[in-house]
């Protein structure tokens, strides 16, 4: 099932333009080098880990 043919919302306020199909460079883009300190943030923060699970990004 194709999240972007189902969206219900095609477009928001809070958004700078419509939606977008993903582009094939931009998934995984969080594993560069360059991002690693970043990630490291993010993940020392116990809400977001939790939501991450929730959503099955993280599985233990």
């Amino acid at each position: 099932k194709s999240w972007f043919e189902h969206s219900d919302v095609r477009k928001n306020r809070a958004w700078f333009h419509p939606l977008k199909q993903l582009h094939p460079s931009s998934i995984g883009k969080w594993k560069q080098e360059k991002f690693r300190s970043r990630v490291a943030e993010i993940m020392r923060d116990g809400e977001v880990v939790k939501l991450l699970r929730e959503l099955d990004y993280i599985v233990d």
